[in-house]
């Protein structure tokens, strides 16, 4: 999977460092707000996420960057709401341990504990 989409450039006729801007999914599946999730690989191989998520008939989606395990991703539709979904890395950066997922609706914050679709794809700038 690794070798699709990277490119590598030469700067003043040197080979510069790998970037990758057609993106990756590194995980597609479904998580609770307890899951470990694996990925396809390390975490700080990308610099930055999209991150799209489905939540009880709602779709969510967000950019993050690869120093950041809070995904703020906001609701589509021009509601006013947003899912915050916290988690931190596995020891061997492959996957994540999320801690909670939070929604905000009209200025209401509520812990969530079903489950929800998840898409993350990586790019590398």
């Amino acid at each position: 999977w690794l070798p699709s989409g990277w490119v590598q450039r030469v700067i003043d006729g040197n080979w510069n460092n790998w970037y990758n801007y057609q993106g990756i999914t590194v995980y597609n599946g479904t998580a609770t707000s307890s899951s470990v999730i694996n990925l396809v690989g390390k975490f700080d191989l990308f610099t930055h996420y999209w991150v799209e998520v489905y939540y009880q008939s709602n779709h969510y989606f967000g950019w993050i960057d690869n120093s950041d395990r809070r995904f703020v991703v906001m609701g589509s539709k021009g509601q006013q709401t947003s899912l915050s979904i916290v988690g931190s890395l596995t020891s061997d950066k492959l996957g994540l341990q999320f801690s909670e997922f939070k929604s905000r609706s009209n200025g209401i914050d509520a812990i969530e504990t079903g489950t929800a679709t998840i898409k993350i794809v990586g790019y590398k700038y």
